[in-house]
């Protein structure tokens, strides 16, 4: 990087903070995921998709395995 100037200087780093700062939201969306995942199982079933909890008990059924998702989300944060 060619710097010409402090405002340039300052401007490279704030780019580098932002970027910093996605790559650690993702992580940590990626980590609440992964831990969301360890502790719901998803089985395929007539064309739908079933939700279980750890110990095989069942919570909901939903269209999409997005929307299974979503609705996983929402069910943990209500949990919570």
């Amino acid at each position: 990087m060619k710097f010409t100037g402090v405002g340039n200087y300052l401007e490279a780093v704030i780019e580098m903070v932002r970027f910093i700062v996605q790559i650690i939201r993702y992580t940590v969306i990626t980590k609440q995921n992964e831990r969301l995942m360890a502790m719901y199982q998803m089985r395929y079933v007539g064309g739908h998709v079933q939700v279980y909890d750890v110990s095989g008990k069942f919570l909901f059924s939903a269209d999409t395995e997005r929307e299974a998702r979503e609705e996983m989300e929402e069910y943990a944060e209500s949990a919570a």
